[in-house]
């Protein structure tokens, strides 16, 4: 994705964009609080 913008490859860009829309699994109110803890705990270190 990052190679695709810097490259001005928008289309490349759109489905990329698209796909991952599409295709990521949803997080789940735990998933987030879990990544909220572990972001805490490393902003700590």
């Amino acid at each position: 994705m990052d190679e695709a913008v810097h490259f001005g490859h928008h289309d490349v860009v759109t489905i990329l964009r698209d796909y991952h829309t599409q295709y990521s699994p949803q997080e789940s109110p735990e998933d987030r609080k879990k990544k909220s803890a572990e972001e805490n705990l490393d902003s700590l270190l």
